[in-house]
């Protein structure tokens, strides 16, 4: 059950998002729950809190799911590489993870850690464009994995 709560702000939570305006324009932004430990490892809804080798896919997906820009996303990695390292995670555990995510997702000349750090708006829409496309694919195998087990379920009940 999601709470509902009735408000007038110029920004709401929503599962594990902030949403409001500023200056006009439509602002989303991971929510960071600071009541609890400021590096916390942070939840993404629906991910298993077990799954530690996944979380950091999880966090980077997300975040480049919210932020458009490459400056608001650099911030966002900066918040993970501290909760994680403060969570006993090492650095080079961390590079490592980020680094095969974006060779994955096709972007290995942005490089977000480091003496050769480079990132830039045009390579980050393409991250971004590149992951949108894995969403879309990844929801569209989901739905059609679900229309076979409901058209099996079908032909065993007329079965019977």
């Amino acid at each position: 059950t999601i709470p509902l709560l009735v408000s007038i702000d110029q920004c709401i939570p929503f599962l594990d998002h902030h949403i409001g305006h500023s200056k006009g324009n439509l602002e989303i932004k991971v929510a960071h729950d600071w009541n609890v430990e400021p590096y916390a490892l942070p939840y993404i809804f629906g991910h298993p809190r077990h799954n530690y080798l996944t979380l950091i896919r999880a966090i980077l997906i997300r975040a480049i799911c919210c932020y458009a820009y490459v400056l608001d996303f650099i911030d966002e990695m900066e918040y993970l590489q501290k909760s994680m390292e403060y969570n006993q995670f090492s650095k080079h555990f961390i590079c490592d993870q980020i680094k095969s995510f974006l060779m994955e997702f096709h972007t290995p000349e942005i490089r977000l850690f480091g003496p050769d750090q480079f990132f830039d708006q045009m390579s980050y829409d393409r991250l971004r464009r590149h992951v949108r496309k894995y969403l879309q694919d990844r929801k569209q195998s989901l739905l059609r994995q679900n229309e076979k087990l409901w058209q099996e379920q079908c032909q065993r009940s007329w079965r019977s």
